[in-house]
């Protein structure tokens, strides 16, 4: 039953697009152009997820590659950058530490000729460069000049000795030095002209007596960042104690820090900017276009927050810190300090270092996502030439299935021409004898029902039993051996000799009588005739 359910619904299906009224060369170019559009396209699509995948697949690994390349290279980058600031500080801090014991080494010895320093820096007085870049100028400031005294005395002649052993001491020598009290005594190395100084109002001088007043005595500090419009320079001053030999404070030591002495600070790389912040979080020194009292956390300035602040002191401390970054925590797992910078509109890496043996903090700042757009960008374009080549690939792949199938189908419709011009003589001939068979059948058929109905034989019957009753009452008619004959017909008087036939013979095909009375009129009616006298006494016999 499923079989044949089958084979209708297919009988069906073809005859519903009429597919088996086509001929069989047709219907072979049909289902050869059909299985190659099917096999191309499934090949197109196999191919373009494929590509797909790979592109998609080398992206992620480019991306994650790149990020975690450049990180190594951040961490390169910050232990350079922290052994080269640490070595500006401590050059600036061994000057500190020598004018230091120089100061203190020269109180224990008698000095003789030693030439005294000159005093140009409260007059301007134009004197010759010499005085001013090969000597230790000096000058007294206050709010009114007072005697000299021996702490004075004591500093001339320490100028005067720095003077002389300058050349064989350090000749880059960055110092400025000035006495405590109602009269300030001060010098500078590089000199150069100074009127009215008064270094009682400088901030480095202010901030290390303020910081001295809570911290150890002996302590290096770093003052508060300030411009020096001399010579148009932001920088910050690390100072130091001038201590007597007695142990007491007799002025402040200074030595300048400019940018430009972190020579690898200074040079600007790419999406990395370096900065120089203290325990407050105010910038020392910076790449950043930053002035005086300016702060980490002012997000103006550096697109950071106090909240940012904390997390960067957190990650400094090795304490849990908090990321809101996207894309670079992923790839991080959260191992590195990441925040989204409001000025720049991009999510930075952050590094921060102890300067040690200072308690200032060396700060890197990487925008990876800046990197990563060109990173995309690149991926991006590699995308468009794929689709671009996809779409190249496609067109030839179309070109050449038509071409294919017009090839295909011209040596199919070569090839099964003559055979398929063989069956459909072959079948056309048998169509033709079939349907004239039919037809003469049809024929014969109409001709033995028309000759030989059974009711043109009952009207013959019944001309010739009125014939019979004429030549019957007629002397001589009896005598007649047609009359007889046609008498017989009717009323034979031996019907089992006249009957040619066996009745076995139709019982054997199991004719009905209305296919006998049909096709074998007379047999029927001699069959009726024996029916009708199977009881009859034959007067005969």
């Amino acid at each position: 039953m499923e079989k044949s359910e089958n084979r209708k619904s297919q009988i069906c299906l073809s005859s519903l697009f009429g597919f088996n009224k086509l001929t069989v060369r047709t219907q072979v170019l049909i289902i050869q152009v059909l299985i190659q559009f099917f096999v191309g396209t499934l090949l197109t699509l196999i191919s373009y997820l494929a590509f797909q995948h790979i592109i998609d697949m080398y992206s992620n690994i480019s991306l994650e590659f790149y990020v975690t390349q450049y990180y190594k290279k951040t961490d390169m980058i910050s232990y350079l950058q922290v052994r080269s600031s640490q070595e500006v500080l401590l050059r600036s801090q061994t000057h500190l530490l020598k004018s230091d014991f120089l100061y203190q080494f020269i109180q224990s010895i008698e000095l003789e000729y030693i030439q005294q320093p000159l005093n140009c820096l409260n007059y301007d007085d134009k004197m010759d460069k010499y005085q001013y870049e090969q000597t230790f100028c000096f000058g007294f400031f206050g709010d009114k000049l007072y005697p000299l005294t021996n702490k004075d005395q004591l500093a001339m002649n320490y100028s005067s000795f720095l003077t002389q052993t300058l050349p064989i001491m350090d000749m880059d020598l960055d110092l400025l030095f000035s006495t405590i009290g109602d009269q300030m005594y001060f010098s500078i190395w590089p000199g150069d002209p100074f009127p009215n100084y008064k270094p009682h109002r400088r901030i480095w001088y202010t901030n290390h007596l303020k910081q001295i007043e809570d911290k150890n005595y002996n302590l290096t500090y770093f003052s508060d960042p300030y411009i020096v419009w001399t010579w148009f320079l932001f920088m910050v001053t690390q100072t130091r104690n001038m201590t007597n030999i007695n142990g007491q404070l007799d002025g402040v030591l200074g030595s300048d820090l400019n940018f430009s002495l972190f020579n690898t600070l200074q040079q600007k790389q790419e999406n990395v900017t370096f900065s120089i912040i203290d325990q407050k979080g105010q910038f020392l020194l910076s790449q950043f276009n930053i002035s005086e009292d300016a702060y980490i956390y002012d997000t103006d300035k550096s697109g950071f927050n106090l909240d940012d602040f904390e997390q960067i002191n957190n990650s400094l401390h090795k304490n849990s810190f908090i990321n809101n970054c996207s894309k670079i925590e992923q790839l991080f797992n959260n191992e590195r300090l990441c925040r989204y910078n409001t000025v720049a509109n991009t999510e930075e890496l952050i590094v921060a270092k102890f300067l040690y043996p200072t308690d200032l903090i060396l700060l890197i700042q990487v925008d990876l996502l800046e990197k990563e757009k060109e990173l995309l960008n690149q991926l991006s374009q590699i995308k468009n030439n794929f689709q671009d080549f996809f779409r190249m690939y496609v067109l030839i792949g179309i070109t050449t299935a038509l071409l294919s199938m017009l090839l295909s189908s011209l040596v199919i419709y070569v090839t099964l021409s003559p055979i398929t011009n063989l069956i459909l003589y072959t079948s056309q001939q048998i169509t033709k004898e079939y349907d004239l068979m039919q037809q003469q059948i049809n024929q014969k058929v109409h001709l033995k029902q028309s000759k030989y109905s059974l009711k043109t034989i009952q009207e013959l019957h019944e001309a010739f039993r009125k014939m019979n009753i004429k030549l019957f009452n007629h002397k001589e008619g009896r005598k007649n051996i047609t009359c007889q004959e046609l008498e017989q017909i009717q009323f034979p008087l031996k019907p089992l000799e006249t009957l040619q036939f066996k009745i076995s013979n139709f019982q054997n095909h199991n004719l009905q009588d209305e296919e006998l009375r049909e096709f074998y009129p007379f047999d029927f009616l001699r069959l009726h005739q024996k029916r009708i006298r199977c009881c009859y006494n034959y007067a005969t016999k």
